[in-house]
C-alpha cells in the first residue's frame, strides 16, 4: 500500500461479518516493494512477509517483515543473501522454524533447503537438494502450505526442457521423495502463478 507517497506493507483483520480493522503498517520503504511471499505461524501468532528490492535483479536483496498478531508490532530485517537468495518461505508451526528452498546465488545452481532467522536475517544451509543439477536456477516454485512434517513441496524447472516438475523433499537430508512433471499442455501453454497444498 502507499502511505504518504511511500510504499509500506499493511496487515488488517477481517471479521466473519466482513468488518475490516484499521491496518497496522510496516515502516514505509520505497526500496523493498516487490512482494515475494508471505506465510503465517498460527501457533506463535506471527505473519512473515518476504519482499525484494526491485533494483537488485541478480543479487535479489530482500527484507523479511515480521508481524506479531498479538502485540500488533511490525519488525523487519535485511536477509543475508551472501550465499543463498530467497523467494519463498515455509513456516513450520511446530518448531517455528522458517525454511526456504533456494537456488543458491544468481545463475549458479546450488539448490538447498535453508533456515532463515527472522531476528537477524541470517540464512544457513540445512541440506543440499539431491540431484539438483537437473534443475534450472530460477526464482519461484514455492507452494503455499507446502510444509508437512519433515517434507517440503516445491516446483522446479528442468534444466534440459524448462518444463515444470513437482517435488517433495525431505528437509533434513535434501532427499527427493517424489518428482513428477506437471502437465501444462503443449509447449507449456498453461502457466502457474500459485500452488496451494491441502
Amino acid at each position: 500500500m502507499i502511505i504518504n507517497n511511500q510504499h509500506a506493507f499493511a496487515v488488517s483483520e477481517i471479521s466473519v461479518t466482513g468488518i475490516v480493522s484499521d491496518p497496522y503498517w510496516a515502516k514505509p520503504d520505497d526500496t523493498f516493494v516487490n512482494f515475494f511471499w508471505a506465510d503465517i505461524d498460527p501457533v506463535r501468532s506471527m505473519v512473515y512477509i518476504l519482499s525484494g528490492d526491485e533494483n537488485s535483479l541478480t543479487t535479489l536483496d530482500a527484507t523479511l517483515y515480521s508481524f506479531n498478531m498479538t502485540s500488533h508490532i511490525f519488525t523487519s530485517v535485511l536477509v543475508d543473501n551472501s550465499a543463498y537468495t530467497l523467494s519463498n518461505l515455509y513456516v513450520d508451526p511446530i518448531s517455528g522454524n522458517i525454511y526456504s528452498v533456494s537456488p543458491g546465488l544468481f545463475d549458479k545452481s546450488d539448490w538447498a533447503i535453508v533456515l532463515v532467522n527472522p531476528m537477524t536475517g541470517a540464512v544457513g544451509r540445512v541440506s543440499s537438494i539431491v540431484a539438483s543439477f537437473q534443475f534450472l536456477p530460477y526464482y519461484g516454485g514455492g507452494i503455499y502450505n507446502g510444509l508437512a512434517g519433515n517434507e517440503l513441496y516445491h516446483t522446479f524447472k528442468w534444466q534440459n526442457t524448462g518444463a515444470t516438475a513437482l517435488a517433495a523433499i525431505e528437509i533434513t537430508t535434501g532427499g527427493v521423495l517424489f518428482l513428477t512433471d506437471i502437465n501444462l499442455g503443449i509447449n507449456n501453454r498453461r502457466t502457474i502463478s500459485s500452488i496451494i497444498a491441502f
